[in-house]
């Protein structure tokens, strides 16, 4: 019964671990832009990219509160699998901002000013909130550590870049 117990973690840890390294937030990295050099802003790119900015607005809120979550003290008694769980959903948060971050800079040159000035500023903040998701890789080099002062530095950092992101996409686009 104990070996059953034991290759099970194991074998439960294993895909936990192959699934939380996969790459964070490559699709900015690998983005291509379209050679639209003879278009100009419209109000139909205008639109799409309000609404791409809402979308990262609300995945940098839902980042926050799974960041938040991670950091309350009482999440730190629960499985490693709750916390992989809940890092899993990190991830997807910050995956999902790098394909909004891809899908503006395909329609860039369409972009109003402003929109392409808030485009290169969002994007700059959320490099900085994927740089921070080392967080995952040590949560999975050490599963028992949650609390380990590198994996909770690590938890602080991606709160207060996805405040910023969210803050500052809010500010920009939502306040009246």
């Amino acid at each position: 019964m104990m070996i059953l117990r034991t290759l099970w973690i194991s074998c439960c840890l294993t895909a936990g671990v192959a699934l939380l390294t996969a790459p964070v937030f490559a699709a900015v990295r690998d983005c291509r832009t379209a050679d639209t050099s003879d278009l100009e802003p419209s109000a139909k790119a205008e639109r799409r990219a309000n609404r791409l900015f809402q979308s990262i607005a609300y995945r940098s809120q839902k980042a926050l509160a799974d960041v938040d979550q991670l950091q309350s003290p009482a999440f730190g008694n629960l499985r490693w699998v709750t916390r992989a769980h809940r890092l899993n959903s990190l991830r997807s948060q910050v995956n999902g901002i790098g394909n909004e971050l891809c899908s503006l800079e395909t329609i860039r040159i369409e972009l109003t000013p402003l929109q392409q000035h808030a485009l290169d500023v969002v994007s700059e903040k959320a490099s900085l909130m994927a740089d921070d998701t080392h967080a995952i890789e040590v949560a999975n080099a050490h599963n028992h550590a949650g609390w380990a002062p590198a994996y909770r530095n690590e938890l602080n950092n991606l709160y207060n870049e996805a405040q910023n992101l969210a803050q500052y996409v809010d500010h920009l686009f939502f306040a009246n």
